[in-house]
């Protein structure tokens, strides 16, 4: 199984890639006793928190740390930008740090790219649209190996 590990300043965390048809596994019990012997966690303190696809903002809100501005509520950190922009939305937070580590539920650049699609069509036909298109097959299929059903699981600092 791919694992993901990671740390905001509120927990340590790791997202966990199913097997394909491990929606099966929500099965409370089989969920919560053979998941964690089935990865490799730094220490047993860790929880499941959920499928990642399913999680509420409250569980959200459990590992985005998040700044309590006078007049705006909470702000949370965006993970793709160094300037330190906030969201007032832990939605946003949090696909900002799913995509930072490539975490993916859908493949981000859509559909697969065919290269019989008319843009990589030209006549009479050139190799530069090939070229293209390999280019952003590559691109997709590396997205792809990461999309997939996770699980996210925290250790509480």
């Amino acid at each position: 199984m791919n694992q993901i590990q990671f740390e905001t300043s509120k927990v340590f965390g790791v997202f966990v890639k199913l097997p394909d048809g491990a929606k099966a596994w929500k099965n409370e019990r089989y969920y919560t006793m053979q998941l964690p012997k089935a990865i490799d966690l730094p220490n047993e303190n860790y929880k499941i928190v959920g499928f990642v696809s399913e999680l509420t903002d409250e569980q959200k809100e459990g590992v985005i740390p998040n700044v309590d501005m006078t007049g705006y509520g909470k702000l949370f950190p965006n993970y793709l930008d160094d300037e330190g922009t906030l969201f007032m939305d832990v939605d946003q937070s949090f696909e900002t740090l799913t995509d930072f580590l490539k975490v993916y539920i859908d493949n981000p650049y859509g559909d697969e790219p065919k290269q019989n699609e008319d843009r990589f069509l030209t006549k009479p036909h050139n190799l530069h649209m090939t070229d293209v298109w390999k280019k952003e097959y590559d691109v997709w299929k590396t997205a792809q190996q990461n999309v997939g059903n996770w699980c996210l699981l925290t250790c509480n600092k």
